[in-house]
């Protein structure tokens, strides 16, 4: 199953997108969202999709043909409509994490500073009241089950390379939970996407309050990045101590070199990152992987076709080449001949082989 999670960062509502593995049990689904619902900034929002798989009500596994989009998903056994979510009376947003890390904005006296979210009627961060299920008690111990977790870092800006809710249900369907950003200016989220700048706060914010759910094993908190989602994931991998793998599939690895290969994107960029890599070449070097090679501490999964029209090959190309460079822990799954979108059969055996990777016990040789 797949829900939105809007949730709080640098002062924006942010949105998500929150998958759970096809036989995770109806009453763990239902004790993680009414955790989450309590979480200070987080919110469950709507059920977006039932998984490629489901239980039926004998408990047995049947596969959908395809996923179902909000207004059917009926089938779904949790809905974000089954959480209480009567409002209050609307409150101040305290960004101020519960380890003492702060997310809002600070001016130089160090005052934090929060803002006031109205009461929409729809379920939200504002007065939000999660303290009950309906019609049902949780026996799930928060704790007692505990699953790898990958954070999706999707590609493009905008309209353009969207969160794949299918490549969360076939990343879902190996075992794992995962959630995807938005990412700020996207798909409903307030703020602007910088590409690569500030946005990537949200990709962090994300992992904090991810990282709090005793479901998480915290052993196994991985990070992928498609296109210009490695962007993101890069940024985060270095800046996060959590992430203990590493994957960028079909990955922008030098901004700079983007730049010159794609003129279509050029204005775009000059626009979000404040100019051209000539006029502002440190915040084209501060959001390419290949110029964070150095401070990555995890192995890294390069995922690339050969014959891809919009990220370069040569990209992968050349961040492999760096990191053995550094003799850091890399491997490359290239495909001869794909592009970067990779047919169904060849994207299905890909993912297989990525999550051979992921889930060998030691770094895949």
């Amino acid at each position: 199953m797949i829900y939105q999670i809007d949730y709080i960062s640098d002062q924006l509502r942010v949105k998500g997108y929150l998958g759970f593995p096809p036989d995770t049990s109806i009453d763990t689904i239902k004790a993680m969202l009414q955790h989450i619902q309590r979480m200070d900034q987080v919110c469950v929002m709507n059920t977006l999709a039932c998984s490629l798989h489901h239980r039926s009500a004998s408990g047995d596994l049947h596969k959908d043909t395809a996923s179902l989009p909000s207004s059917d998903a009926g089938a779904c056994p949790v809905q974000a409509s089954d959480l209480d979510t009567r409002h209050d009376a609307p409150r101040t947003l305290d960004l101020q994490s519960a380890d003492g890390l702060a997310y809002g904005h600070h001016d130089q006296s160090g005052t934090n500073h929060g803002e006031n979210i109205p009461d929409t009627g729809q379920p939200g961060v504002a007065g939000l009241n999660a303290d009950t299920l309906a019609g049902s008690q949780v026996v799930s111990s928060p704790g007692k089950v505990k699953f790898p977790l990958i954070i999706y870092c999707r590609g493009g800006i905008g309209r353009v390379g969207a969160v794949k809710l299918k490549w969360i249900e076939e990343f879902a369907a190996q075992g794992y939970i995962v959630f995807a950003p938005a990412y700020r200016g996207n798909e409903g989220s307030q703020g602007r996407d910088e590409f690569g700048g500030s946005d990537t706060h949200d990709v962090l914010t994300a992992i904090h309050w991810l990282s709090q759910l005793a479901w998480i094993d915290s052993a196994r908190m991985h990070m992928l990045g498609f296109s210009r989602g490695a962007i993101n994931a890069a940024q985060a991998a270095v800046r996060c101590s959590h992430i203990s793998r590493l994957i960028l599939w079909s990955g922008v690895s030098d901004l700079t070199q983007t730049y010159e290969e794609r003129i279509d994107l050029r204005r775009m960029m000059k626009r979000v990152i404040g100019g051209t890599p000539n006029k502002v070449p440190d915040k084209y070097r501060q959001r390419s992987p290949l110029h964070l090679a150095e401070q990555l501490r995890c192995p890294v999964l390069l995922v690339h076709g050969t014959s891809d029209e919009l990220v370069a090959i040569e990209h992968s190309h050349r961040m492999l080449h760096r990191l053995k460079e550094l003799r850091y822990h890399v491997d490359a799954h290239f495909y001869l001949g794909l592009r970067h979108h990779f047919p169904a059969l060849q994207h299905a055996a890909a993912i297989e082989r990525m999550f051979d990777w992921l889930k060998s016990p030691v770094p895949y040789p």
